[in-house]
């Protein structure tokens, strides 16, 4: 049951690769400009990508499994690829890069349509999670036991053995944070016991905090890496990620889980009725037009 719950975290996880500002993606029932296939570069920075629905025998998987990728200047594209299905994409936040498989783990530039694999290599595995530093220097790539760090400056490479069940959840302006959760019976009244780590770009572990498992699911990290914020049923969770403690809980009708922070004050949220922009200074709320989940996965906006 454990090992089905983290893959569910990690499928969220890949749901929302990246989200740094606070722009709408497209909505069921709006007219589009159609996609054509990437061959060479875009014509601009890349607003933010996602995967259409596939709705069952109706469509064919090979057409509707794409990633779709929506220019700032509203042009459209799909990404070729070559087996299987199209697995994890991470958009930088400049909107200038795509991480992706086409059968090994691949960097392309948008600009230029340059497109260099990863090495050395990272081939594709179920559960795989892409995300790209703040400054866009540094790529983690999650592949089963393994997280690789990996220096799109130098192409130093460094590899860290992590658990199985293990969540990466985002980037600090120190490292990569990944949550690992196990069962304890030495926390009266708990039946896990959960750890956040947080991982140098060089492979080293910075800290390591006991978190509450019930705040583990879903949790966004702020940029200077001091606080989560974490979907409860009571509301949003703030977590001193100093002390592992919730200090504050803002209430969020129909929260489902926070996605990520859109700069130090604002989480973006999705509940039952959508998304909305959680100011953490004063708890206010304002809805952001997003799709249902099963359309929008990804998000690169600046």
């Amino acid at each position: 049951m454990r090992t089905a719950l983290s893959l569910l975290l990690l499928l969220a996880a890949a749901y929302w690769v990246i989200t740094p500002a606070d722009t709408a993606p497209p909505e069921l029932g709006v007219p589009t400009a159609p996609a054509t296939k990437l061959t060479t570069q875009a014509t601009g920075p890349i607003e933010y990508g996602y995967r259409p629905a596939c709705q069952g025998d109706i469509d064919d998987p090979k057409t509707c499994d794409r990633w779709h990728l929506v220019g700032r200047d509203g042009r459209r594209w799909w990404l070729p690829r070559k087996t299987g299905e199209s697995g994890p994409l991470a958009l930088s936040p400049d909107g200038t890069l795509a991480a992706y498989h086409t059968d090994d783990l691949v960097i392309r530039r948008l600009l230029d349509g340059k497109t260099t694999p990863v090495t050395p290599r990272i081939s594709r595995s179920d559960g795989d999670t892409l995300l790209f530093s703040p400054d866009v220097r540094f790529l983690g790539a999650r592949s089963g036991k393994r997280l690789t760090i990996t220096d799109l400056t130098s192409g130093a490479q460094h590899r860290v053995k992590v658990g199985g069940d293990d969540v990466l959840h985002g980037w600090t302006a120190k490292g990569v944070v990944l949550t690992t959760t196990r069962p304890s019976d030495k926390i009266p009244g708990h039946l896990w016991a959960t750890d956040l780590t947080e991982i140098g770009p060089d492979g080293t572990t910075l800290r390591r905090v006991p978190i509450p498992s019930n705040l583990a699911d879903h949790l966004a990290i702020s940029p200077d890496g001091r606080t989560a914020a974490s979907a409860m049923s009571s509301g949003l969770a703030l977590v001193d990620l100093t002390t592992g403690k919730a200090t504050r809980s803002l209430a969020v009708p129909g929260l489902r889980s926070a996605v990520r922070w859109l700069g130090a004050d604002r989480v973006l949220v999705r509940t039952t009725d959508g998304h909305l922009v959680v100011d953490v200074a004063t708890g206010t709320t304002h809805p952001r037009n997003a799709a249902p989940d099963s359309l929008l996965v990804a998000e690169a906006l600046s």
